[in-house]
């Protein structure tokens, strides 16, 4: 019953930001380019609407334009307008997790049961207590908040985005392959989707490919990206040829590493000079 209340809330929500939490004055907000002024127009329209969930959703944007122009003091005052105890919870993450304040956000958060969160805010905010706990050098609680994250999304589009971002968290300072392949091998499969920007593809399939080398299965790893079909952005294809150049260097076939890194160079010329360590090794 209780699961069956939260889609009703989602799906409503979602009718509520389609039909009157977003007027168009919000929208016109969104597009100013000088975070100090939108956080103080979305403050004053925050006093104008009538609905609590306007009210909540304004004095979020401003909270967020607040911490963008480092008015962090201001944000703590939006934030605290919020009558949303979710949202609220959340924005305050925001800010700690914008100001790099993440023994602060895992303190403040550690009892927040995020699995029974509005829908819309789990992913986030177990992705931020994830990435605090992992730089606190808490594994288990960062794991565990990775799997939220990672389960609590289901189309291919947004899993796609959070699998690349849990998959730094492991990158950066986790270190286990194992760990990581198995997190990006679910969605492999979904790189066939066309709603999944290229750029996303492009690094996940990339990371993936390397790490099975690392582990030991540098051809499986070749094979992946001589079949992937990118699109024709030059510093991606860059990107490609670059790992196999790596993945055939792992192998100890120093001719064709070569062969790969110099094609990298002349596809992408402003990235050139990158591969050059690369290439020395090589010698």
């Amino acid at each position: 019953m209780k699961k069956f209340s939260v889609a009703i809330a989602a799906v409503c929500s979602l009718f509520l930001t389609a039909a009157e939490l977003f007027p168009e004055a919000f929208q016109r907000i969104g597009r100013m380019k000088n975070p100090a002024e939108a956080e103080k127009a979305y403050a004053e329209l925050a006093k104008t609407v009538k609905k609590a969930v306007q009210k909540d959703a304004a004095f979020h944007a401003a909270a967020q334009k607040a911490v963008k122009a480092k008015n962090f003091e201001n944000a703590e005052t939006y934030i605290a307008f919020i009558t949303d105890t979710d949202l609220r919870a959340f924005a305050a993450m925001e800010m700690r997790f914008a100001r790099r304040q993440f023994k602060q956000l895992t303190i403040e958060s550690k009892d927040f049961q995020l699995e029974q969160w509005r829908e819309d805010l789990i992913p986030e905010a177990a992705y931020m207590r994830a990435y605090s706990y992992a730089f606190m050098k808490n594994r288990t609680a960062a794991e565990k908040d990775i799997n939220t994250a990672f389960n609590s999304m289901i189309a291919p589009a947004p899993k796609y985005r959070m699998a690349h971002k849990l998959s730094n968290i492991y990158s950066e300072f986790i270190h286990d392959d194992a760990a990581e392949i198995a997190l990006l091998q679910v969605v492999m499969p979904y790189t066939q989707y066309s709603t999944v920007e290229h750029f996303y593809r492009q690094r996940i399939v990339c990371r993936y490919a390397y790490l099975l080398g690392k582990t030991g299965k540098v051809d499986e790893g070749i094979k992946i990206l001589t079949e992937y079909k990118g699109d024709k952005a030059t510093s991606r294809i860059f990107r490609i040829k670059q790992t196999i150049g790596d993945l055939y260097a792992m192998k100890g076939d120093k001719a064709s590493a070569l062969k790969f890194y110099q094609e990298a160079q002349k596809i992408y010329p402003p990235w050139a000079k990158s591969l050059e360590r690369s290439i020395k090794a090589l010698q």
